[in-house]
């Protein structure tokens, strides 16, 4: 497997989407380093799943440029898939195959030699073991997210892809989701989440971007982001989000209302950014 130096594993270059016409991302530029996690916020239909579809080639940009781990996945599809792992909101996977034959699918595709081990581990974490010979049908959604999860994280990608990741999870389940991110970027790897939960967001995220109407409004390290140790991702959120809305209008006042809200919260959340010394 040919392998390209990138001082980034994912590269987003001025691109723009849209459909019939209508934008629905705009010259967004990104980029993520290995080792990191980037946090991609935004309310419903602001552009975040349209761009995580065109940088796992599942969409092309109208213009603009994606790079993985120095790959152009328009130009370099293969190359670019084979260092992505992808985790959508909802799983995408086959009924008829047992979550053992599913593993194994995804070892072929990526043509991996030594992944029993890796899938056990990952069987075992997310207590899927003793269904690991059960049809897929069989599995609740919660079982099939976790199944998806393994498959997108068997590889050891340079890139994962996460569009809501902790959506039909049970508590011990997220837990572990979010050991293994910090685990995966302790390797290397680079993490393109997107999440509504601002607080997942804020315990976890290097970097955050928020996007409003397939704009990037805001993007910084959650340092710069916070102007003190006391206000919250979610005032920042909101008060951004409010800004942007036209004075007087429903909407501006609906944003204004929820951030003062947020900004009344006393108690801050209990999550706290786990260490990677």
């Amino acid at each position: 497997m040919k392998e390209k130096r990138a001082s980034n594993l994912l590269v987003i270059q001025n691109v723009s989407k849209r459909f019939r016409g209508r934008p629905v991302v705009r010259d967004l530029s990104l980029e993520i380093p290995p080792g990191s996690i980037f946090g991609f916020l935004g309310p419903n239909g602001a552009g975040k799943t349209t761009t995580m579809r065109m940088v796992t080639g599942i969409l092309e940009p109208t213009v603009g440029r994606i790079l993985v781990a120095g790959f152009d996945v328009v130009e370099e599809p293969l190359e670019a898939k084979r260092r992505t792992g992808f985790i959508p909101d909802s799983p995408f996977l086959y009924p008829k195959l047992t979550g053992e034959e599913y593993l194994e699918l995804i070892a072929d595709l990526y043509h991996l030699s030594d992944w029993k081990k890796h899938a056990e581990e990952l069987l075992e974490r997310f207590v899927l073991s003793e269904r690991r010979k059960d049809f897929i049908e069989s599995y609740s959604f919660g079982m099939r997210q976790k199944l998806s999860i393994c498959g997108a994280l068997l590889p050891r990608p340079s890139l994962i892809v996460v569009d809501e990741p902790l959506i039909g999870l049970d508590p011990p389940a997220a837990r572990t989701v979010k050991d293994i991110f910090l685990e995966e970027t302790e390797r290397g790897a680079a993490i393109f989440m997107s999440t509504h939960l601002l607080e997942i967001a804020e315990a976890l995220c290097d970097t955050v971007g928020i996007l409003d109407n397939g704009e990037l409004v805001a993007m910084g390290r959650m340092e710069e982001l916070l102007s003190s140790e006391d206000e919250r991702l979610e005032e920042v959120f909101l008060k951004l989000l409010a800004e942007r809305r036209e004075e007087g209008t429903p909407e501006r006042e609906r944003w204004e209302a929820l951030a003062r809200a947020a900004a009344r919260t006393i108690q801050r959340p209990q999550l706290r950014k786990k260490s990677r010394e």
